[in-house]
């Protein structure tokens, strides 16, 4: 097959469940165009299948920059056919598999995808099978959705699916169990490829269909923060609503998702802007911190430890009662105490109480507080530095405690938390402005500078400030 009616094919561009599409030349029009060659004859005397001249006319209406647009309809050899605007790019599924995407480029074409659905929903149109497989993004970057074959527009009657249609990984968990459709099930979907977009991973895996559904349904969604130490709660907590199991959890519409999202990146450029007028390096520090809740989290953990620290005489079930409200927390000491070097003092340990009767209540206390310091820290980030910082400050911290013991010291913990917030600022600069360190250490290693030179260059400031 060389044409298909008057326009000439160029090459298959691919194929899916109702057709399949090709690169075609208009001769009359002399442009490019992608042509979506229909699967099904044609039945009887009609001149198209109910199902293109659905999706012409769906598409036909939204006119939208991050929409497809459908040019014509047709009919060749009994077969339906449809001519859409030819963009030239990529598709996102083929995108993703290539490589992980930087996150303000995840968001731009997140943003993009709403912006079209926002218009769809706002002309009462749910598209059903949003996926990366079904947008395409531009040589210019634009993001822009197709394929609205399944589509369906709201209705005060709309009856429930009594059959599944679309792509299991992106189904929304009422449509998997009761058929119901909506612009939150679209929602959903919009939420599965932010997380896929953020972290590189789908948000629901399976190995086989039923195992994906069943995950969907049943699974507690991990934070893309968990996954990728760039991005912050607040770009968290847009993903999870939009994957909410209740639908009435979720974003109402795109357009409301879309309003998030607009915030979102609206305050963090804000942020930008405010450090490049004003060098307040450790104002904006201060912002990203309140972002992302690692070091409040931790300064709060530490504190309650600390506030034991007044009296000597404190009961074993007080320092007991602080450390088991974080069950973590309890089974790491407890992992600690049961190891080698421990276990030489009286065979294995099943409780905190019994812990703190055998290493005491200093002991407890200093082990506790390394491990508080090193989750909130060492499991976001996948940065080498950032944990030999962190060896580096634990280790300091137990010869600070063990030299005030030997001199005599009373305030041995206090020795214990001051040296391991020593470099509490270079662990703070190398986890939220990574950029920042590596230049200020590019300027030690190859420029010459001294080590506070180079941070007073890039910062304005020194990490002891």
């Amino acid at each position: 097959m060389q044409e298909i009616g008057r326009f000439q094919i160029l090459d298959k561009l691919g194929a899916g469940n109702q057709g399949t599409v090709y690169l075609c030349h208009d001769p009359e029009l002399r442009r490019q165009v992608a042509i979506k060659l229909m699967d099904t004859a044609i039945a009887g005397d009609s001149l198209l299948t109910a199902d293109s001249l659905h999706e012409a006319r769906v598409m036909s209406r939204i006119q939208h920059p991050n929409i497809v647009t459908i040019y014509e309809v047709g009919n060749y050899q009994g077969k339906a056919f449809l001519v859409c605007e030819y963009v030239q790019g990529e598709l996102l599924s083929s995108l993703l598999k290539r490589r992980q995407l930087e996150v303000d480029l995840g968001l731009e074409i997140i943003q993009g995808i709403l912006e079209g659905i926002t218009r769809a929903h706002g002309l009462g149109i749910i598209h059903r099978d949003l996926k990366p497989a079904n947008v395409m993004i531009s040589d210019e970057r634009v993001p822009k959705v197709m394929d609205f074959g399944i589509s369906r527009e709201l209705s005060p009657h709309m009856s429930n699916d009594a059959k599944l249609t679309g792509t299991p990984r992106y189904m929304a968990p009422e449509y998997i169990q009761r058929g119901e459709v909506s612009t939150r099930a679209d929602v959903f979907a919009l939420g599965a490829i932010l997380i896929e977009l953020l972290t590189g991973q789908p948000a629901f895996t399976g190995n086989n269909r039923q195992q994906v559904l069943q995950q969907i349904v049943h699974a507690q969604v991990t934070p893309p923060s968990k996954i990728n130490s760039e991005l912050d709660e607040r770009l968290d907590g847009i993903a999870l609503k939009a994957v909410s199991k209740e639908p009435s959890a979720r974003y109402d519409s795109a357009g409301e998702m879309l309003a998030a999202l607009k915030a979102y990146r609206d305050s963090y450029k804000r942020d930008a802007i405010e450090v490049g007028e004003t060098k307040g390096t450790i104002e904006f520090l201060l912002r990203r911190m309140r972002h992302k809740s690692d070091f409040p989290a931790l300064a709060n953990s530490i504190s309650a430890l600390n506030r034991l620290v007044a009296s000597e005489d404190e009961s074993i079930s007080v320092l007991a009662s602080a450390v088991t409200k974080d069950f973590a927390l309890t089974s790491k000491i407890l992992r600690v105490v049961n190891s080698a070097y421990y276990q030489r003092f009286a065979g294995t340990i099943g409780t905190i109480s019994r812990a703190i009767v055998v290493l005491g209540v200093n002991g407890v206390r200093s082990i506790a507080a390394s491990l508080v310091f090193f989750e909130h820290l060492h499991d976001k980030s996948q940065a080498k530095e950032l944990k030999e910082q962190i060896h580096a400050a634990l280790f300091s911290a137990v010869l600070a405690g063990q030299a005030s013991e030997n001199l005599g010291f009373a305030s041995v913990e206090e020795s214990f938390l001051c040296a391991m917030m020593y470099n509490l600022g270079a662990i703070l600069v190398t986890y939220y402005l990574r950029e920042e360190r590596h230049e200020i250490d590019r300027l030690v290693a190859q420029e010459g500078f001294d080590l506070q030179q180079a941070q007073k260059i890039v910062l304005g400031t020194d990490f002891q400030e």
